[in-house]
């Protein structure tokens, strides 16, 4: 039995090294001089070098960036999801340079995403469908789009996620146990934090995956059924702090500038799902060899359907993906019409990345259907090749810039990657490109990287001493009457003023929406800082509490398995 368990072992260990032997390829445009330069840009350095000072700064959970949009704020880190840039910070503090961080975790994603689908498959169809799985959703078209094309981190990120999350309700629902349970949630969780718009489209899909692929049938399924809603709940309660805080704040800021994109110009061709993309693009598909690869599958699947194991969740996995792909053409137009809120989605493309997941499900059993071992092993083989050498020309960065660069990078400059979320107090024009908005003689313009304290009668006020650092400004000045004063920050709630610790009142600037307060007469200290608001305390500690619950159950009754019964 032990020497069974050993080769056993021994088998899995080989067939883990030639996965990761297989990611190879997709490492080199990371260890390339200089730092990868994608679609977003600067986008994803902006974004860690501000969550950077944010940390430094003491901001926990950081809400508010005071270097984004042009130098004048902005609440980004309360609607964006920011975990892949928490997991650059995490390898920052081992002594890794900030860019050279934000490569390690962009690998590191791509490299989870491969070993997670190995685990789901592996227990699904065994070691070798495993790995064949693993590396065509690594090489899968779309995939490699957001981590070199795009250099879309958070989104590709997302990818780690989707077999994660399936792989652990899937056995929670087969066979309910503590282990399942606590990674279900934190799964959950995980995808929640890591891109809202994956969220918004996956994880509806990945309630309904489990259920409809083990069905709901007899008391102890019912009870089941229960653990499955506990998990969903906690998932949700353990990221309250960053989702209630957008469903309550979301009215605060120019949401309607996301629905500047027309979503019916970025439909996908059928033909573009189907064939490959020449060259270093924007490749919008599912490309000829998982399709074939999945052709072959389903042929087998079909032939062997009474033997074949987990066939109603293959099938499950079926319609799941043809939705998917309806949903990314011109023919799903009246959906989107149908459900305004479809509109935040922005690209129907983006729907290919978890398209993409099922795609490689959908392929994955070849090598087990495949009864003869040599003819099994050279599909697979011929399989991988081809996705690999297929794509290559996507696995690139044509596009960088050196690390003396990113050093002399203003985030107040790039006004234009850091607009989103700007508060509605605001009036002014919205940046569309590098280039500053044209403006009228009518038209308030803030001059980005300003940072200067705006006094509206200077004649009566001296600045005595001055000092501001991220969201704390303190004042010290004498006014010989009541004289109002800006700071160039944008008012959004949490921005609190007060003089000799007595409140004041903050009342937005006309037009651009900056904090503006009115001085008292005298020598005083003005002091305004961000801080959290009751919405935002609420969702802390709910946050908490769900944390505190799954560590209780992860410590209780001695480390041993839970079942339906107990979650009940």
């Amino acid at each position: 039995m032990l020497l069974e368990s050993s080769t056993q072992n021994r088998s899995r260990l080989i067939f883990f090294i030639i996965l990761c032997l297989g990611l190879i390829p997709l490492a080199v445009p990371f260890i390339q001089p200089g730092h990868p330069l994608a679609h977003d840009r600067e986008i994803p350095y902006m974004r860690t070098l501000s969550l950077d000072a944010s940390l430094r700064e003491g901001q926990f959970p950081p809400r508010w960036f005071p270097e984004f949009d042009g130098g004048y704020g902005s609440p980004y880190p309360s609607f964006y999801a920011m975990l892949f840039y928490w997991a650059t910070m995490g390898i920052h503090a081992f002594g890794l340079p900030l860019g050279a961080s934000l490569e390690v975790a962009a690998f590191l994603t791509i490299f989870l995403s491969a070993v997670f689908m190995f685990f789901f498959i592996r227990d699904l169809w065994g070691d070798l469908s495993g790995v064949f799985a693993a590396i065509l959703y690594s090489y899968a078209p779309f995939h490699l789009v957001d981590a070199f094309v795009r250099g879309a981190y958070s989104e590709l990120t997302a990818f780690v996620w989707f077999p994660l999350i399936l792989h652990n309700l899937y056995k929670w629902l087969q066979s309910p146990n503590r282990r399942s349970f606590i990674f279900a949630t934190l799964s959950i969780s995980g995808l929640l934090l890591t891109h809202n718009l994956m969220s918004f489209v996956f994880l509806p899909m990945a309630f309904l995956i489990p259920i409809l692929a083990t069905g709901l049938k007899g008391m102890y399924r019912s009870r089941c059924i229960v653990g499955y809603g506990l998990i969903w709940a906690i998932g949700f309660m353990l990221t309250a702090f960053f989702w209630m805080p957008i469903l309550f704040e979301s009215q605060f800021v120019h949401l309607t500038d996301f629905l500047r994109y027309d979503y019916a110009g970025d439909f996908v061709p059928v033909r573009a799902l189907l064939l490959p993309t020449q060259g270093y693009a924007m490749a919008t598909e599912i490309g000829p060899v998982l399709i074939l690869a999945i052709g072959l599958a389903l042929a087998l699947v079909l032939i062997y359907r009474r033997s074949f194991e987990h066939r109603r969740l293959y099938f499950v996995f079926f319609g799941m993906l043809s939705i998917s792909l309806f949903m990314t053409t011109r023919y799903s137009k009246f959906v989107w019409d149908t459900i305004p809120i479809l509109a935040y989605v922005q690209f129907p493309w983006r729907i290919l990345a978890p398209a993409s997941f099922m795609a490689a499900i959908l392929a994955a059993p070849l090598p087990r259907l495949i009864t003869h071992r040599l003819l099994s092993t050279i599909a697979v083989i011929c399989l991988t090749l081809a996705s690999m050498v297929v794509y290559r020309e996507l696995i690139t960065t044509p596009n960088s810039f050196a690390s003396m660069e990113l050093e002399r990078l203003r985030t107040c400059e790039e006004v234009w990657g850091t607009q989103d979320y700007r508060p509605r107090w605001s009036n002014v024009p919205f940046w569309r490109g590098p280039k500053h908005p044209e403006i009228t003689g009518s038209e308030p313009f803030l001059q980005p990287c300003e940072g200067r304290v705006t006094i509206s009668d200077e004649e009566r006020v001296v600045i005595l001493n001055e000092h501001h650092g991220g969201t704390l400004w303190e004042i010290e000045y004498h006014s010989k009457g009541m004289t109002g004063l800006s700071i160039p920050q944008f008012y959004y709630p949490g921005w609190e003023a007060s003089v000799g610790g007595e409140h004041i009142e903050i009342v937005p600037t006309a037009d651009e929406g900056l904090i503006g307060v009115t001085l008292p007469e005298g020598n005083h200290i003005l002091r305004v800082e961000f801080k959290e608001t009751k919405i935002r305390k609420v969702s802390n500690v709910l946050s908490l509490l769900a944390c505190v619950s799954l560590i209780a159950m992860y410590l209780s009754q001695g480390g041993g398995t839970i079942t339906a019964s107990k979650i009940d």
